[in-house]
């Protein structure tokens, strides 16, 4: 059940920020996040140029990570189970953007 909530919690989250971020009145912001959202699963139309499927995955790897801390650390009282996904991701971020330089 935490999780559900959890992740209704994280979805409206990410939209609100999404929202927020978008140019324009209230109508025109609904409508080009839906429209960037659907779009993105076109990909003859160029999505690979458009970052908001890069910044909608990494919010909700975010979510994800941080979701996992929590219920790990409080929750089940195994602190390496909390520790090491993080930990992997911010190393394979690190070997990345060194290999990429």
């Amino acid at each position: 059940m935490s999780l559900i909530l959890s992740g209704i919690y994280g979805v409206g989250t990410i939209g609100l920020v999404q929202y927020l971020n978008a140019p324009g009145d209230p109508a025109a912001r609904v409508f080009g996040i839906v429209k960037r959202f659907v779009g993105s699963f076109n990909m003859s139309s160029g999505a690979g140029l458009d970052p908001y499927l890069l910044i909608l995955f990494l919010s909700i790897l975010i979510w994800f990570l941080g979701h996992n801390t929590a219920w790990h650390t409080f929750r089940l009282d195994r602190v390496w189970r909390a520790i090491l996904p993080p930990g992997a991701v911010l190393v394979l971020n690190s070997f990345l953007q060194r290999r990429s330089s």
